[in-house]
């Protein structure tokens, strides 16, 4: 069953990586994402997610340091800001809608909804169509 899990999972990232998501914010990074890097964004989220889960990492707010971020694993979007204050868990299986506007993506999971500014440069560079096309991509999985 591990096996199964494990190849599923395997997919599920492939798929993943095969997404346009370089134009979903200002600092992406995906596949073989640094030790360092991930070192720091694991312990800032509090270990939400184990390193081996990391797809996809957009730092929002790199002024200081990881001080917002998302990352995406095999099952959810882990997002957190102030440094990991705030941590919050996204299972794909819970997101009701996902939208967006000039600068931010917001997505809705229960009774919570998200409105997440993709940093400075967000209307200039577009991110949030990108990172709504992506998002939406992710729940198309079959």
């Amino acid at each position: 069953m591990d096996n199964e899990m494990t190849r599923a999972d395997n997919k599920f990232a492939e798929y993943v990586m095969e997404l346009d998501y370089s134009s979903i914010g200002s600092s992406v990074y995906a596949g073989n994402i640094s030790s360092s890097v991930l070192s720091d964004i694991m312990a800032i989220s509090r270990r939400t997610f184990r390193r081996q889960d990391v797809i996809v990492y957009v730092g929002i707010d790199m002024d200081e340091e990881y001080d917002e971020g998302m990352v995406f694993t095999g099952d959810a979007i882990i997002y957190w800001l102030d440094s990991g204050e705030e941590v919050v868990r996204i299972p794909y299986s819970e997101i009701e809608r996902v939208d967006f506007d000039d600068t931010d993506i917001i997505i809705e999971h229960g009774d919570t909804v998200l409105s997440i500014t993709l940093g400075e440069d967000a209307e200039d560079e577009k991110y949030p169509r990108y990172m709504y096309n992506f998002i939406m991509d992710i729940l198309d999985y079959e």
